[in-house]
Parts: structure tokens; sequence; C-alpha cells
């Protein structure tokens, strides 16, 4: 029997060694991120904890710790997942140089173009692990006096005392004045 070109025994052959790479590749990366997830899943928690008042509602905490390990979770999946891609590359005969190569002058560029974005997420994974401040805390931050409304690793949303609406990147957070605890 032939498909296209291709015998019976070539294809066979083609699924017995790499598309047997393939399967393996796929299988560990699965594997992998699976792990990566409940690691941090873990780590978080445990920090999490660490920190916990009596006087903190559960809610709070649990926000907390999904949005950590959203958060970290992404950034571990996301690079399994190009690894597992980079390491199939060959098996369908692209050479994976040229690949890299791009990956590195376009990962270059987007962070020379997004050093403040990326500066807010930092700042913002900071905020979450020290604890600064939550939804419905009274604080100051940037000469902004106000209620944080909205929280994201990219920015801070007050509600000031006369029903203004302050968004505050995280990255412009220096010091914060937190009057609730």
């Amino acid at each position: 029997m032939t498909v296209g070109n291709l015998t019976t025994s070539e294809i066979i052959s083609w699924f017995l060694t790499p598309g047997l790479r393939i399967a393996l590749v796929l299988l560990i990366a699965y594997l992998a991120n699976r792990f990566a997830l409940g690691l941090v899943k873990k780590i978080t928690e445990r920090l999490v904890k660490k920190r916990i008042s009596p006087t903190d509602p559960k809610t709070m905490n649990e926000k907390r710790i999904d949005t950590l390990k959203r958060a970290f979770g992404s950034v571990f999946s996301t690079a399994i997942w190009i690894i597992a891609v980079l390491t199939m590359l060959p098996v369908f005969g692209i050479n994976i140089a040229p690949v890299l190569a791009v990956l590195g002058v376009g990962g270059l560029a987007l962070g020379l173009a997004a050093q403040t974005v990326i500066k807010d997420y930092i700042s913002g994974i900071m905020i979450l692990l020290e604890d600064q401040f939550r939804v419905g805390e009274k604080i100051e931050v940037g000469g902004k006096t106000g209620y944080v409304e909205d929280f994201s690793l990219r920015r801070t949303v007050l509600r000031g005392e006369n029903n203004e609406l302050f968004f505050v990147p995280n990255s412009q957070i220096i010091i914060t004045s937190n009057f609730k605890r």
C-alpha cells in the first residue's frame, strides 16, 4: 500500500523514530508543565500562609494566591512549551539556529521597547509578595490618597476622596503609606 509517494513501511518507520521523538517531547513538556504549575502553587501558598494575619479575610488570601499562581505559572508554561517546539523543529528538518537568533534579537528588541511595562509587572509582583496593600484599603502612593479599587500586576487603581479615579503604574510606586494596617 502507498500513500502519495510513501510506502506503508516508510510511514511506519517515520512513526517509530521521528514520530516517537515528537510524542516523547510532547509528553515530557506536558509533565514538566504540570510539575511546574504544582510547584508554583505550593510555593505561593507557602509564601502567603507565612504572612497571613488572623484578621485577614480568607477570600483575600485566596485571591492573592490565585494572582501569584497565574503570574508565575504562565511564565513557566510559556517557557516550557517554547522549548518543546524548538526541540521538535529539527525532526521536521528545520534548522533552529536561525530561529534562535531571531528569538534572541526579537526578545532584546521587545525588552528594550517594553522596559516600563516589564518594570510595572515586576513591581506588581513585588507588591503582591510583600503584601503592601490590598483592594479596599486606604493608601497613599505618588502623592495620591485613596482606596484601592483595583490592582493588577501592571497598575493600581485608587478612588480618591472626591470620587476621582487615579491609575498609578506599579513601577512608579516608590513609597506606600497604608492607613489600614
